[in-house]
């Protein structure tokens, strides 16, 4: 028989326990100290224009896939909050299929499969967000993004009317053009984002900021400190901000099989 002095405590005692329950479970994650969410879509015609022998277009890969859902603070980020916390595939085994459609990687190296891109993106970016309740956890991570993903369907929201923005091998646009398109459906500014090959610039990914509560009302300066970082990136991918007096070009994907 167990004994009641050991199998209830006193008020105090529990207290106590809670308390320790609690800074046990949330301590580590509230110190990934951030501000605001920084989510990205790229286009996959025009993520690797430098690099199409690198990259590869299965058929299943159709409109704006995600970059990434990256907790930011001014000019940069936290990462790799908990190295501990691997990425199981049984964990995200539900999402695999929508996984592979909305959030592939595009480089053809067989070392750099889609896996090893969702362990990357969980370990520097997930594990930075877990102290935010729906998106604590690997599952809960990937499921919001593919939502955004969904909420923000680029290819049919840039397609409507009045905007007509569609891609095409002869379809070019203004800066002016896409900064409009994007403003009504985001309802905020958003940073676009453009590959060149040394003659023109495509546009290849689009980027949006949320508070912490993923409303949309960040910090006006969060663009131009998020394009400050771009134009430090060196390598794959070669992605800048759009250039504002030139044309934008929105390529069709060419698909691989």
């Amino acid at each position: 028989m167990i004994d009641k002095k050991y199998a209830y405590p006193d008020k105090m005692s529990q207290l106590l326990l809670s308390t320790l329950l609690v800074l046990s479970v949330f301590q580590p994650a509230a110190m990934y100290y951030f501000t605001h969410y920084v989510y990205a879509q790229q286009w996959p015609a025009a993520f690797c224009i430098q690099d199409q022998e690198e990259c590869a277009f299965p058929k299943n890969i159709s409109s704006w896939t995600v970059h990434g859902l990256w907790p930011s603070v001014n000019e940069s980020y936290p990462a790799g909050c908990n190295n501990s916390w691997s990425l199981n595939k049984s964990t995200i085994d539900p999402l695999l299929d929508e996984m592979r459609a909305k959030w592939p990687t595009l480089n053809f190296n067989p070392e750099a499969t889609s896996w090893e891109f969702w362990e990357h993106e969980w370990s520097k970016h997930g594990t930075c967000a877990a102290n935010v309740s729906m998106l604590h956890g690997p599952y809960n991570f990937f499921k919001f993004a593919l939502a955004l993903n969904s909420k923000y369907n680029l290819l049919e929201q840039l397609g409507a009317h009045p905007f007509n923005i569609a891609p095409g091998n002869d379809s070019s646009y203004s800066y002016k053009q896409l900064e409009a398109a994007t403003k009504l459906i985001y309802d905020e500014e958003v940073l676009l984002g453009c590959d060149w090959d040394g003659e023109r610039q495509y546009l290849a990914q689009i980027e949006i900021c949320f508070d912490k509560s993923f409303q949309l009302n960040c910090d006006p300066e969060w663009k131009v400190r998020r394009s400050k970082i771009l134009s430090s990136r060196v390598g794959f991918p070669h992605i800048e901000e759009c250039r504002k007096n030139e044309s934008i070009w929105y390529l069709p994907i060419p698909h691989s099989d």
